[in-house]
């Protein structure tokens, strides 16, 4: 062999072998930082401060547990609201509340109130559920034709909806 082509595979020994030390060391002092970071996870005051998520324990995230069932303070004439409640049961979760075929909310709680615009539909789904569910209608907006207040459907492991909502 040429004295080039013996240089040139020295050259690249001595730089795989520099970037294999690199590389190596790096990994070591990663996992390291991991380790050390999940073991200040492990105390309760660090954790607090440490993750987003340990502050909203124990309260439900409003903006994802019911992205759309948001009041209006005051009457509008492009919105109402409606507010549907479950009879018979405190709360159902894996029934849902639809608003023109796009969930906005479940029945973890007893009552729900959306907003609402002419032409809406309104829809419940208990199909989960092996029994017949009933929901009402228990308050709403003024301007509202239909559905009239206090009117029930009532679900038995299927999709139900309320009249097309109506403005007077």
């Amino acid at each position: 062999m040429t004295k080039r082509k013996i240089n040139w595979d020295q050259n690249l020994w001595q730089l795989l072998t520099r970037s294999e030390k690199i590389l190596v060391r790096m990994i070591i002092i990663s996992l390291v930082l991991l380790v050390a970071a999940q073991s200040l996870l492990t105390s309760d005051p660090l954790r607090f401060y440490l993750s987003w998520s340990e502050r909203l324990e124990g309260q439900p995230f409003q903006e994802w547990s019911q992205p759309s069932a948001r009041v209006l303070d005051t009457e509008s004439p492009l919105f109402a609201h409606l507010t549907i409640e479950l009879q018979d049961f405190s709360s159902l979760a894996k029934a849902k509340l639809f608003i023109n075929g796009k969930e906005v909310a479940d029945f973890r709680n007893k009552k729900i109130t959306v907003k609402v615009s002419s032409n809406d539909v309104v829809s419940v789904d208990g199909s989960f559920y092996h029994r017949p569910l009933t929901f009402r209608i228990t308050e709403s907006s003024s301007n509202i034709a239909a559905p009239v207040l206090y009117q029930q459907i009532e679900t038995n492991r299927s999709l139900e909806s309320f009249p097309q909502v109506q403005f007077k």
